[in-house]
């Protein structure tokens, strides 16, 4: 059977593009299961020594509300995010993308496929 490609709706979109806005250090992951984004996940990362650099002396919860709101992606970074995930989701029956943030920046896209083999289901339990 084959599998449609996947393509990534406004509400995911915007779900992802908030995510990557949200984390400063760490992850979004988008999970994909029959050629369909089923699930978006986050990792949040905290780097200690970031915040005191920043801002020597700013409690943290200060610095997290600066480092959120200096995270912002313009309306052509993200169409441009939007066409490189779909061009990594094109033809993903499973597997994950997987977005990394350092710096409050996407610096690396990951693709991760899986495949899923029919002939072997049972032989070392109920399947992969």
């Amino acid at each position: 059977m084959p599998i449609k490609p996947t393509c990534v709706s406004q509400d995911a979109l915007t779900i992802i593009v908030d995510s990557i806005r949200s984390v400063s250090h760490g992850t979004v992951a988008l999970i994909v299961q029959d050629g369909r984004l089923l699930q978006i996940e986050r990792t949040d990362k905290i780097r200690l020594d970031s915040f005191r650099k920043s801002n020597p002396g700013v409690n943290r919860s200060a610095d997290i509300g600066r480092i959120a709101h200096e995270n912002i992606l313009d309306d052509r970074q993200i169409a441009r995010l939007r066409c490189r995930v779909a061009e990594q989701l094109k033809d993903l029956a499973f597997g994950q993308i997987i977005l990394i943030i350092k710096d409050n920046l996407l610096v690396q896209i990951e693709r991760i496929e899986k495949q899923r083999l029919a002939g072997l289901e049972g032989i070392y339990g109920d399947g992969i």
